[in-house]
């Protein structure tokens, strides 16, 4: 069989910041051959609260085609989609703004 490249979500590898609320995404790129995994490579980004995810995920994209690999498959960006519009809701955007503020130097 060929060997295929997919770039998706880890779950696992996905964290939250309790204070700012930031995600920390994990992406796993992935090299598959039939349905055993060959071998993998993490690629990581961040999502502040506010922050357009579809304009992180261009960015995100276009990076991986650069070093060789396909986009991020659909399904993982549905997920990531959900799990962002669920964790940035408009009180943490607001207190998010409000801690920068805070914590911006003069």
């Amino acid at each position: 069989m060929a060997i295929i490249k997919q770039v998706v979500l880890d779950v696992a590898g996905l964290r939250i910041n309790r204070k700012t609320r930031i995600i920390e995404v994990r992406l796993r790129k992935q090299e598959v051959d039939g349905t055993r995994l060959v071998g993998f490579d993490y690629h990581r980004f961040t999502v502040e609260p506010g922050q357009a995810l579809s304009n992180q995920i261009a960015m995100v994209n276009d990076h991986l085609v650069g070093q060789g690999w396909p986009a991020i498959e659909t399904a993982s960006v549905a997920q990531l989609q959900i799990i962002v519009a669920t964790e940035h809701n408009v009180m943490v955007i607001a207190a998010y703004e409000a801690f920068k503020l805070a914590h911006r130097h003069p």
